[in-house]
């Protein structure tokens, strides 16, 4: 709309249009060149008009307002990953090397795109006084096989499919699931639950048996990389009354279905499927490719300069611990709901020197006495039960 009332503020957002013209998202340009119906030009177009209305439009609210922070999202790399992906990665369902090349491509294109409006911010903001961090939530791995629990379940008669075999009656099934979540539809618990409490623990059992015994037929690989019950997910970040009864994760290159295999007529627990992903697999996921890993930099005032980080040390870092940051950078305490932590490590005046190690002979030698006493072979203990 052109009238303000994108903006919470309507009188800004008229300004924004009068003085930058009307916003046009986009979006929808890049979904239709992924599809193949608009040309690179004129999407290549639209997102560089894009990053110059944000960065001019970001400078002029910022004076309007006094505003201390700015925060976007810039969803573009999404959707051109979940196209492109699959036609680099040697690993996934739809590589072909004789088209490899148009992916990269694509793919090349768009992370300049990305780098373009990023530097439309640098050029209006980069005046020493102002931090930047770029962020993202994910990468996106080429799928291999697609897992149908639709299909695995429906052969222990947990699942009821309608009468014409094309859906499933969740009201009548004795569990649901979404994404990496399974839920027991429990008696008193879940609205219409059938599963009387004393069968709880029993059927939860034998979910996770199942999904755990579950193999790729052609490969004998394990198609989830864990499949823990709700009591045990703290262990990978995991808590509250809204996660599920059971929550597992895929192996790399596998991905999640739902009933959609049932109108496809995929009889097929794991079958070959085509396409990008992130959300299913282990986040630690990578190929020679690609990765689930996301991307993180940050710069200007606050942090400190030259900084990268070793690889393997990478993966301390982690989405949540964003926020933060942030709000230390500002002078806030972090949201009462954070999960993360500062990176002190990448701030000015926080960073320090590995403590130097030097090892120095004990005061007196040790002499190794044999014990005089047999003692009975037996399993290790733990680290501090050692003799």
């Amino acid at each position: 709309p052109t009238d303000g009332r994108f903006c919470s503020d309507t009188e800004l957002g008229r300004r924004l249009v009068a003085e930058l013209g009307p916003y046009v998202h986009s979006g929808m340009t890049v979904s239709l060149h992924c599809r193949g119906a608009l040309d690179w030009a004129t999407t290549d177009e639209l997102m560089a008009d894009e990053a110059r209305w944000w960065s001019r439009g970001t400078r002029l609210a910022v004076g309007a307002t006094g505003a201390a922070l700015v925060v976007l999202h810039w969803h573009i790399l999404d959707c051109a990953g979940h196209r492109f992906v699959q036609m680099i990665d040697p690993t996934g369902g739809a590589f072909d090397s004789e088209r490899a090349e148009e992916g990269w491509t694509a793919l090349r294109r768009y992370y300049q795109a990305a780098d373009r409006f990023v530097g439309a911010f640098l050029e209006e903001f980069d005046d020493g006084q102002t931090a930047f961090i770029v962020v993202s939530d994910h990468g996106m791995p080429a799928n291999a096989k697609a897992v149908s629990l639709v299909n695995l379940f429906k052969q222990r008669d947990w699942l009821t499919l309608t009468d014409d075999g094309k859906r499933v009656d969740w009201a009548r099934s004795k569990v649901f699931f979404a994404q990496n979540h399974l839920w027991i539809n429990l008696e008193g618990r879940d609205e219409g639950g059938i599963v009387p409490s004393e069968e709880f623990a029993a059927l939860r059992q034998a979910v996770l048996t199942e999904m755990r015994g579950l193999k790729d037929p052609e490969n004998g690989r394990h198609v989830f990389s864990f499949v823990l019950p709700r009591e045990d997910a703290p262990m990978v970040g995991l808590w509250g009354d809204y996660i599920g009864d059971v929550v597992f994760c895929y192996e790399g290159g596998y991905r999640w279905s739902g009933p959609e295999v049932l109108e496809l007529g995929e009889e097929r627990v794991v079958f070959p499927c085509t396409g990008g992903n992130h959300g299913p697999m282990v986040p630690t996921y990578e190929t020679e490719a690609t990765s689930v890993m996301g991307t993180l930099v940050v710069g200007g005032a606050g942090f400190r300069p030259g900084v990268v980080v070793p690889r393997l040390e990478q993966f301390k870092f982690c989405t949540t611990d964003v926020a933060p940051t942030v709000a230390h950078l500002l002078g806030m305490e972090p949201p009462a709901q954070n999960e993360g932590r500062v990176l002190h490590e990448l701030l000015d005046g926080f960073a320090s020197a590995r403590p130097a190690r030097e090892l120095k002979p004990t005061a007196r030698p040790i002499v190794h006495r044999p014990t005089t006493r047999p003692r009975p072979v037996q399993l290790q203990g733990d680290v501090t039960d050692e003799v």
